[in-house]
């Protein structure tokens, strides 16, 4: 799963260069939850978490994996499908497929 994790982490982030990461090393796009632990701290103003590092943002990301009984897959379009289930993003799943896919 870890390539679809960083495939993942790109899209969210437009490859590393969004301003939520830049500002906070947020690479998923990740709010402050109220039903599961989480890491990093809330950036001040905002609704995101803000992270010491891109590691603290992936390893946050697994925790909500975690928390959300994700399945254990190995393909893109399976991974979105479940992303989607979850109400993870808005967009369709055809274009986050071929968002995925471009970093793949």
């Amino acid at each position: 799963m870890r390539p679809l994790i960083v495939a993942q982490s790109k899209v969210e982030s437009g490859n590393y260069s969004s301003d939520l990461f830049k500002r906070s090393n947020n690479a998923f796009g990740m709010k402050n939850a109220s039903r599961r632990d989480q890491l990093g701290s809330p950036e001040a103003g905002t609704d995101y978490r803000k992270y010491s590092s891109l590691s603290e943002s992936i390893q946050d990301f697994v925790l909500y994996l975690n928390a959300v009984k994700f399945p254990t897959v190995f393909d893109v379009s399976s991974y979105v499908r479940e992303l989607k289930k979850r109400g993870y993003f808005e967009s369709s799943q055809s274009d986050y497929i071929k968002a995925m896919e471009s970093w793949m």
